[in-house]
């Protein structure tokens, strides 16, 4: 810390909250997905499966893009099934 400077790296990177980040791309990817608009979340975070899923119900093209070959158990079943489809990068 600099002489007379209150800020400290922890007031800049602490992460001692949640961000709350995956729950807005989840929101917004289903209302996306209620106006008729096809979509595709970005993100090797699982916790993405059930707004692609929710997202596919309303019918519309709906994709998950992931750092990964093949979805993993027990959600192979269950994103195989909705449709969605999952795309390996």
């Amino acid at each position: 810390m600099e002489r007379g400077c209150a800020v400290e790296t922890a007031h800049v990177l602490s992460h001692t909250y949640q961000k709350l980040v995956d729950t807005a791309i989840a929101a917004d990817a289903v209302w996306y997905a209620s106006t008729g608009h096809a979509l595709a979340i970005v993100s090797s975070d699982e916790d993405m499966i059930p707004a692609l899923i929710t997202a596919r119900s309303f019918g519309v093209r709906t994709a998950w893009v992931a750092h990964t070959e093949t979805v993993r158990p027990p959600y192979d079943a269950t994103v195989a099934a909705s449709g969605v489809e999952c795309l390996a990068c």
